[in-house]
């Protein structure tokens, strides 16, 4: 597929300000959730964090300036070398927490498995771009992605970190949603996916069973959990929020976190910060502007002029909301705790960077195109 369909014809580049505005403002506010959060840990997390966002923001202006349909090219280019970096973490990769997932390069870490996850939407979104047939797809059709996607899965395991490797599939199934799929393969393929748990459950590592077994005790048992053992997080994060009550305690005035008694305060739980702080209002805020993002992203893909473009939008969209669903999830006591991160409230240099770029995508598909992205749905377009 050409990069230019229409060589004599430029059209005006627009910039998509309602979803700057939204990004922007979770930004704002998962910042200032930070400088909450690591007030009792250390401070120099939060004046990383800024540079961090001053990467990644700059790292989203730069995608935004070049056509989307230029990374179609480099995709599998992307691939192959974040599969590389993710071979060399397991060998030569920097621990902690019983994990290791980062590279250090001079005085900065890296963490490969973030930025796999828009290599993995371009490549899914390379792969089905140009298959415009009308007949519904077969498993047969999704072998390729699929292997594509069990690579840096098992990968992601061996660190061990099973939140990120659950992301990768899901961003998989979230695509293959948007596209016509028999209705005997996905039925076929959901089959798979339950004969597989027994195995997947042989793989993991002891305390993510007993977080597992955790989950379902205290959400089908009456009997009371030994708190002081694999129920003390999303024990501590659910009084975290439930103290919150309707308008939360203030800024920096959450006990909870100021006692140090929520775990992992500024990368797995910054929601129960957020929810302590400023209660059912603000936490209702919050949520409804990751679901304006995901909203706008979807309505970025539905009026996207190529394939590859609205595919790689819906990836976006997933990524976003697999990782928000999950986190706020875990914090309430819904999921099991797989140490995912919350989108632009985590800490974290790969995760902002990554998830910035991806916002910088969606700004891409939107700009390059006839219409501004603020004008109406127009006509969706089948995949």
């Amino acid at each position: 597929m050409p990069l230019d369909s229409s060589p004599g014809r430029r059209h005006r580049l627009t910039l998509d300000l309602p979803l700057v505005m939204a990004v922007a403002s979770l930004g704002v506010l998962g910042l200032l959730n930070l400088r909450s959060a690591v007030s009792v840990v250390n401070l120099q997390f939060y004046e990383t964090q800024l540079t961090w966002f001053g990467v990644g923001g700059l790292s989203a202006l730069a995608v935004w300036l070049v056509d989307h349909r230029v990374f179609l090219r480099y995709a599998y280019a992307a691939y192959g070398l974040i599969v590389l970096l993710l071979i060399l973490v397991l060998a030569v990769g920097r621990q902690a927490n019983q994990a290791t997932r980062w590279l250090v390069l001079g005085p900065v870490s890296i963490q490969p498995s973030e930025f796999m996850k828009l290599a993995l939407i371009l490549c899914i979104a390379r792969i089905f771009h140009g298959d415009v047939r009308p007949e519904p797809r077969t498993l047969r059709d999704f072998l390729l992605p699929a292997v594509l996607t069990a690579i840096p899965t098992v990968l992601v395991i061996k660190q061990p970190d099973l939140g990120t490797a659950l992301i990768y599939p899901l961003i998989l199934g979230s695509m293959a949603m948007v596209l016509r799929v028999r209705a005997r393969s996905v039925l076929l393929a959901f089959g798979g996916l339950l004969a597989s748990l027994p195995l997947a459950w042989s793989y993991l590592h002891g305390y993510q069973r007993e977080r597992v077994i955790t989950l379902f005790a205290s959400l089908f048992s009456s009997e009371r959990l030994d708190v002081q053992d694999a129920a003390w997080q999303t024990t501590q994060s659910k009084i975290a929020v439930g103290s919150g009550h309707i308008f939360g305690k203030g800024f920096l005035h959450g006990t909870q976190n100021q006692l140090g008694f929520v775990p992992f305060q500024h990368t797995d739980f910054p929601f129960a910060v957020w929810g302590e702080e400023h209660g059912f209002v603000g936490s209702a805020l919050l949520i409804a502007l990751y679901l304006f993002v995901v909203l706008w992203s979807l309505r970025i893909a539905a009026r996207a002029r190529d394939r590859f473009g609205a595919l790689v939008a819906v990836g976006v969209a997933a990524m976003l909301f697999w990782h928000v669903a999950i986190n706020m999830g875990m914090v309430l006591g819904l999921l099991p705790v797989v140490g995912v991160t919350l989108p632009l409230f985590s800490y974290g240099g790969s995760s902002v960077l990554a998830n910035l770029v991806g916002v910088g995508l969606l700004l891409s598909i939107a700009a390059h195109r006839s219409a501004a992205p603020w004008k109406g749905l127009g006509a969706r377009r089948g995949l």
